[in-house]
């Protein structure tokens, strides 16, 4: 859909996010998915989870907890919920096997695809794909992680992150061939966060 500016654009931004959220393609599962922590000795240890549903080992949950998981990080339970209805045979696919989404590249990037396709914030019309087809990079990272890094709080995590979010979407977008960044309306603090970026993004700003 739209013109082959528009939908390289929107590749470079679903490239971009998936990369950040994915930690280039090596996580299929979340790293921060702790509801809470547990010391154990001189050790504080993630545990999101009851215990007979716990790896220890590996310290995620394996089964019915809807952290993160898959390209595009798919969280919540009413998103696992939406998804299956459209990628699996039964809404319940994915709600009593959360874990296909990490482990089954069917489900890994049908989520993603779906989430940035058709994943409404309530009360609002708008998707990823809307975001990025009318011009805003902004947007779409509002509806993926709004709440975290729109702003991004000073001094913690995201603060860093939304700055290496940024990095993928310029490579990706000089590596696809876009002409002009997509714009960073619709996510507060965003546009000043690109000034933190390294010379990969620097030499896109007379684009801007």
């Amino acid at each position: 859909m739209g013109s082959v500016d528009q939908q390289k654009n929107e590749w470079a931004a679903f490239v971009g996010h998936t990369t950040h959220e994915s930690a280039q393609y090596t996580a299929a599962r979340e790293a921060l998915p702790c509801a809470r922590t547990v010391e154990l000795g001189s050790g504080t240890y993630c545990k999101p989870c009851a215990n007979e549903n716990f790896d220890w080992a590996d310290r995620y949950c394996e089964n019915f907890v809807y952290f993160g998981r898959g390209a595009l990080q798919l969280s919540w339970n009413s998103n696992y919920l939406k998804a299956s209805q459209v990628l699996a045979e039964s809404a319940d696919t994915l709600c009593s096997q959360p874990e296909l989404v990490a482990t089954d590249p069917t489900y890994a990037w049908g989520t993603a695809l779906w989430f940035w396709n058709f994943n409404r914030p309530p009360g609002d019309e708008t998707t990823c794909h809307i975001q990025s087809l009318t011009g805003s990079f902004g947007g779409s990272l509002n509806i993926i992680n709004g709440g975290l890094e729109c702003p991004a709080h000073p001094n913690s995590y995201h603060a860093d992150a939304i700055v290496t979010r940024l990095r993928y979407y310029c490579i990706a977008a000089t590596v696809i061939g876009v002409k002009r960044l997509l714009s960073f309306d619709g996510c507060d603090g965003l546009a000043q966060k690109f000034e933190d970026c390294n010379l990969v993004c620097r030499l896109w700003s007379t684009l801007l």
